[in-house]
């Protein structure tokens, strides 16, 4: 009838049903279901299949001056001199998990894009896409087997993964130089990954470890590209003071250097998305980002760790679907 339900009230209610019909009174005879339910069970899986969206944003916003606007163009006010706009962007993230004793099967899709359109007259400006990314991956782990790791509370589990990375749009190159300027589109990019290791989800502030070895085929172009190397992952969730946590997703990839590496060949990759987060319901949440992105290239000349940093703020619905 939609009333919650106390935690006394339930407990309570089991108790109740091993007293005795007649005195009303504890019966000896329920000893073994009553050491059933003292028995520790935390760490007992039951089946169950979970449809969720973990996380859904979107924002959009645009600015179009009058056609006088430029009679203000030497002042300082910053909206004088912005050319007219476009910014779109959102994040998806959909995942479909069956959860048993033996095995979990995880199927989950996640994109997300970043995108400013500007409109300048008499010239040629392309689009710029601070973040365009798609992966989908599924998942399997043997929860039967489990190994110690430094105590019987944490126990780590063999998982072996596929997953398609790819983009959204593909990359336009402009060439301004050229009469009249030319724009280039790049292949899309198109990776298929295999990956074999271990996955350990310890408890909620440390919510996901995960190391593992790394098979990649790169699509992009005619010729298939082959790497190895090594995955690895770290989710922590920590509360702060007040109601504000902070939560921080960090995605490692190195691969290996080899004979067909190029200049723009990655070796290393590190994503690393902070959030604090504020919550206004339990699914809606106002949050404040950073978003650093880390490579450095195979090659010698390439080896130098370049970076890229995001900041921004919004609000997300955060498991607020499940079936």
């Amino acid at each position: 009838d939609g009333t919650p339900l106390l935690l006394r009230a339930v407990v309570m209610e089991r108790l109740n049903s091993l007293a005795d019909d007649k005195t009303n009174n504890y019966s000896p005879r329920h000893d073994d279901d009553f050491r059933e339910l003292l028995r520790d069970q935390s760490t007992t899986i039951h089946p169950r299949f979970r449809l969720s969206i973990p996380e859904i944003s979107l924002h959009a916003s645009g600015h179009q001056p009058s056609a006088n606007m430029t009679m203000f163009a030497g002042s300082s006010e910053t909206r004088t001199n912005t050319p007219p706009l476009t910014n779109v962007g959102g994040k998806l993230e959909v995942d479909a998990t069956f959860d048993g004793p033996n095995v979990a099967w995880q199927n989950n899709l996640r994109a997300q894009l970043d995108r400013t359109d500007l409109d300048i007259k008499g010239q040629t400006v392309l689009p710029q896409e601070q973040i365009d990314d798609a992966v989908a991956f599924t998942e399997v782990r043997l929860n039967r087997v489990q190994l110690g790791m430094g105590s019987d509370e944490f126990h780590v589990v063999p998982f072996l993964r596929a997953a398609l990375d790819t983009e959204i749009t593909p990359v336009e190159l402009l060439d301004a130089t050229a009469s009249p300027p030319k724009v280039t589109t790049l292949p899309r990019q198109l990776l298929t990954q295999e990956s074999l290791g271990v996955v350990a989800f310890p408890g909620q502030m440390l919510r996901e470890v995960r190391l593992g070895a790394l098979m990649q085929q790169d699509l992009t172009t005619e010729t298939t590209r082959y790497d190895a190397g090594v995955t690895g992952g770290l989710r922590i969730t920590v509360p702060l003071f007040a109601s504000l946590v902070f939560d921080g997703g960090y995605d490692l990839r190195y691969l290996v250097p080899d004979g067909d590496d190029g200049p723009t060949d990655l070796g290393v990759r590190l994503v690393s998305v902070d959030k604090i987060l504020l919550p206004i319901t339990s699914s809606l949440s106002f949050f404040i980002f950073t978003d650093a992105f880390v490579i450095g290239g195979k090659l010698p000349d390439t080896q130098d760790l370049a970076s890229s940093l995001i900041f921004g703020a919004g609000i997300t619905f955060a498991e607020g679907w499940k079936f």
